[in-house]
């Protein structure tokens, strides 16, 4: 009863291990502190970074490594910290999904209205392809700070298609069918004779 036991639990465990194989999570934290509004005191009007899960950039707390030949990415969040010294702090977040990663070069935009200011921008994705995505972000009115932007990607092994067979095993292939169907013709003749 013990033995059984014991070989049921390592069975689960093992499932639970295989289901994780290749799974792998990635995150690039930009901190960036970067005073908005329209071009005074060092401020700017528009803001663009790149994330880089590939490569990384250099930038404290970034896991990356993404390996676009082998992997995929499932899921993904991109989130943009704002702060506005008379309301307080706010995070915009954009969940991605698959979809947003089938099609190359995808852009997600976003339009919001936080503090009572407008803020549009683009996320230009390549995470897929590539484990790069570049942002920009665009203050249309008020003031406020882009304290950070910060992409969470989560991925799994990339499906291996297999090659096409070379001409020799293709006409090889091609040649035992009919020879099968032949003998199955054969075979139903005599049957039915």
């Amino acid at each position: 009863m013990k033995t059984s036991s014991i070989l049921t639990a390592v069975g689960v465990l093992s499932v639970f291990h295989s289901l994780n194989v290749g799974a792998a999570s990635y995150q690039d934290i930009d901190a960036i502190n970067q005073l908005m509004n329209q071009g005074v005191n060092g401020g700017v009007t528009s803001y663009t970074g790149t994330f880089n899960i590939a490569g990384g950039d250099g930038d404290t707390g970034d896991v990356f490594n993404y390996q676009p030949s082998s992997e995929t990415i499932l899921s993904g969040s991109i989130l943009f910290t704002f702060d506005n010294p008379g309301f307080g702090r706010k995070t915009v977040s954009i969940e991605l999904s698959g979809e947003d990663f089938i099609t190359p070069n995808t852009t997600l935009s976003l339009g919001t209205v936080i503090f009572g200011d407008l803020i549009s921008g683009q996320a230009y994705l390549d995470l897929d392809s590539t484990g790069i995505a570049t942002y920009t972000i665009n203050r249309t009115r008020g003031e406020f700070t882009l304290l950070a932007a910060e992409l969470y990607a989560e991925s799994g092994p990339r499906a291996q298609i297999p090659g096409v067979p070379d001409a020799g095993t293709s006409a090889s292939l091609l040649g035992l069918s009919v020879l099968g169907l032949g003998f199955v013709a054969r075979k139903l003749k005599r049957d039915l004779a």
